[in-house]
């Protein structure tokens, strides 16, 4: 468990790390705000913050979301991250992603990066269990060359923890209130956002799922989510039956 709680907080640790360490120099995070074409008056439910497919124009809307531009890897590569507060995993989608839809940037590619440090599913750091109730075992149908299902739940050993389409690496899987979902294995990387940086765990995307109709995981106008939630939303790593 305590390896748990160390990866659920790997992306909060270091926005906050790098705020104490800056404290000189403010890290100014570059938050924007993007809307919906035809947005209406009212609240905006989670999947209509999910289907959202205009350019950013300004803080003013109700039925939008916040992004921030951030840079994975050595050298640098561009994304812009969907800004969540109800998860504590970064989805970045990887280049050879059959199933990422649209994006904003180019996908994110390991091989040109000397700082990628992918996670086997023999690491210690590919094991342990959490007592959050947000980790319950859940269904998510994940497409691919035929339909299966993945059982996300806390992995009882490392051997469970194995990806699904990676068999080698710590797996990652996640499912959002939309209906939404994405899979991947595990990853460290230099992480850099607002003019700091530092390392952090993210999840390497290989296959995304819409939900409530929407064709894609995300809207085009992003690359992918960025949680910053603590570990009690924490369910990494996740295992396959």
């Amino acid at each position: 468990c305590q390896d748990s709680m160390v990866r659920a907080r790997s992306i909060v640790a270091l926005l906050l790390a790098l705020a104490v360490v800056q404290a000189a120099k403010p890290v100014v995070l570059p938050f924007e705000r993007a809307f919906a074409k035809n947005a209406g008056k009212g609240t905006p439910n989670a999947a209509t913050r999910r289907l959202l497919s205009g350019t950013p124009t300004g803080l003013y809307d109700a039925h939008s979301l916040f992004y921030a531009e951030i840079t994975v890897g050595t050298p640098a590569q561009r994304f812009r991250m969907q800004l969540d507060t109800g998860s504590s995993t970064l989805f970045v989608p990887k280049d050879t992603c059959e199933e990422c839809g649209a994006h904003a940037d180019s996908l994110y590619n390991p091989s040109l990066s000397s700082t990628y440090d992918p996670i086997s599913c023999s690491s210690s750091e590919c094991s342990g269990s959490c007592s959050s109730g947000m980790c319950s075992p859940l269904q998510a149908m994940i497409e691919g060359d035929d339909d299966y299902q993945v059982s996300e739940r806390v992995c009882s050993s490392s051997s469970s923890c194995c990806s699904y389409l990676y068999p080698t690496m710590c797996g990652s899987y996640a499912t959002y209130g939309d209906g939404s979902g994405a899979e991947g294995y595990l990853a460290k990387e230099t992480i850099s956002i607002g003019g700091a940086s530092g390392t952090a765990i993210c999840t390497v995307t290989m296959a995304e799922l819409g939900g409530d109709g929407q064709g894609q995981f995300e809207p085009p106008v992003v690359d992918g989510i960025m949680g910053l939630a603590f570990e009690a939303l924490n369910c990494n790593p996740t295992c396959s039956p």
